[in-house]
């Protein structure tokens, strides 16, 4: 394989010289000095030293350029704004200052690792990803409304699949996650390690966190004490689900009940955010606090939120037409209530479709992974309306005199529900 220039892009001509003399006798690599003639065509990898927010423009427009491989950032420790803005204008690797030899190293050996496997993918004419994964966000309106349960087996239902890319499930319950014992899986790293190594986040950092389950479902597991995140979690957890998102087809994230910074943060990340509610008027008063919350603090999370509604059952008192006039939004999907199944896939640490396949639970939840896995359609989950929209939208239904049995979670159920 021939050698992958390398361009450095550094502040001082010493700095240059000496991370020439580090890849100099490294045949996978060739360095490109400033001032040569190739030293204005940038292309294969390329390091830039970035001082504040101020220069992250230049990694946008280096990433814009097809023949720019990959760029390598070095920049100010401890700063979770500027790692974060770097990684999303396009860097793979974020260096602190002072750069260690030894994490030089491992990062080009991790860009040569990454780059092999695209030349092997390209000689072998396989297809690469050619659009990026979905972000499901799934919390509850209070806690105990199941929202691990869907969660769990809405990842291991997206796994099966087809799809060139798996599905991810992370576990950010705090104080403490539960998935791994929902699917009896062991885990040695936790989300916890991405936000305490913000400056090594790629996607092969991000893969060595994750535990495979027997379903072909990717895991990261939740931090066992919410301190262990570290004051930069926010930002961390942002750039992590950036990351991941172009690793794998759907991540669904179990989130929090509460709203705190990381919760907004991985919200903000999400295509979509499942509000999961029982036909119970405790949980639907805390449901419609929760919304108002969200509303108050960022209205651009609250228009992304879709109401679920879990344990269905028609002898709930409650009915969905009253709940979306108490939530002030339609409900787009139901789950129907089998509490012994969903008890005894919870204690054997298997998924639904394994110990109750033909449960209208495992139904329910195996047709909602399918709409966030296939292209948008008609029969796809509608947006939900919020404001003065969302007034506008009900009034309208009310003129055209429209019952229970049109609303979108009709439309999105189809026949047999």
């Amino acid at each position: 394989m021939n050698a992958v220039p390398i361009h450095f892009r550094l502040h001082h001509t010493e700095a240059v010289t000496s991370f020439a003399k580090l890849v100099k006798e490294d045949a996978r690599f060739s360095v490109v000095l400033p001032g040569s003639a190739e030293a204005d065509k940038p292309a294969g990898l390329v390091i830039v030293e970035v001082g504040g927010t101020q220069d992250v423009p230049v990694i946008a427009v280096l990433a814009a350029n097809p023949s720019v491989r990959e760029i390598f950032v070095i920049g100010p420790a401890q700063n979770a704004d500027l790692i974060l803005g770097c990684m999303r204008a396009g860097a793979t690797e974020y260096l602190p200052l002072p750069l260690k030899v030894g994490e030089f190293r491992a990062a080009l050996d991790r860009f040569a690792t990454r780059n092999t496997r695209s030349a092997t993918e390209r000689n072998a004419g396989q297809p690469q990803p050619t659009r990026p994964g979905r972000i499901i966000h799934i919390l509850g309106g209070k806690q105990g409304t199941g929202v691990t349960t869907i969660a769990v087996n809405l990842g291991v239902e997206a796994s099966q699949l087809e799809d060139a890319r798996p599905a991810a499930l992370v576990d950010m319950r705090q104080p403490q996650g539960e998935v791994p014992l929902f699917l009896d899986v062991h885990y040695t790293h936790t989300w916890a390690a991405a936000t305490h190594n913000a400056h090594r986040l790629d996607d092969a950092f991000m893969q060595s966190l994750m535990v495979r389950h027997a379903s072909g479902l990717d895991i990261l597991a939740a931090p066992d004490r919410s301190e262990d995140t570290g004051a930069a979690a926010p930002q961390a957890v942002a750039a992590m689900l950036s990351i991941m998102r172009s690793m794998y087809s759907t991540v669904f994230v179990d989130g929090s009940p509460f709203v705190d910074e990381i919760s907004l943060a991985a919200m903000r990340e999400a295509d979509v955010v499942l509000l999961v509610s029982e036909l119970s008027l405790p949980c639907l008063a805390n449901t419609r606090r929760l919304l108002e919350t969200l509303d108050s603090v960022d209205p651009e999370v609250a228009d992304k939120v879709q109401l679920v509604v879990n344990r269905y059952t028609t002898k709930a008192g409650v009915t969905i037409a009253e709940a979306e006039e108490l939530l002030g939004r339609p409900v787009v999907w139901k789950i129907d209530e089998d509490y012994i199944a969903a008890v005894n896939s919870i204690n054997m640490g298997t998924p639904l479709r394994d110990t109750a396949p033909k449960s209208p639970l495992t139904r329910n939840i195996a047709k909602l992974a399918a709409t966030f896995s296939r292209p948008a359609t008609s029969s796809s989950p509608m947006k939900p309306k919020s404001g003065f929209m969302g007034k506008l939208f009900r009034a309208s239904q009310a003129e055209a005199g429209t019952d229970e049995q049109q609303t979108p979670m009709h439309i999105l159920q189809g026949a047999g529900g």
